[in-house]
């Protein structure tokens, strides 16, 4: 089983002395844990989440990431946490700008 921190945005609402023009973003940071079932080679054939972010996208790309990145190896915990970690946050911060961008719209 990996435990991988994850960084997922959450909105909030914008304290009263912002001016309308400010933008205020707020990130929150989430224990997820993904167990992976290996094959006898050590690489990763199924995926399940075993605490989910409460995004069902979020943890399905979580999943996907963990068994890419511990199929291309190094394995050990660290890389796999680092490689898991990086996918996640430039997945959650394009999600954030496409929500952005769909607001001003």
């Amino acid at each position: 089983m990996i435990a991988a921190a994850l960084l997922l945005f959450a909105a909030q609402d914008v304290p009263a002395d912002v001016q309308a023009d400010d933008i205020v973003v707020t990130g929150q940071l989430l224990k997820l844990k993904v167990g992976l079932k290996t094959n006898r080679k050590g690489r990763a054939i199924a995926c399940a989440i075993d605490r989910t972010s409460g995004d069902a996208g979020f943890d399905r790309k979580a999943c996907e990431t963990t068994v890419v990145c511990v199929n291309q190896g190094p394995r050990d915990h660290e890389a796999v946490s680092a490689c898991v970690h990086d996918r996640m946050f430039s997945f959650a911060r394009g999600r954030a700008t496409v929500a952005a961008m769909e607001e001003r719209e």
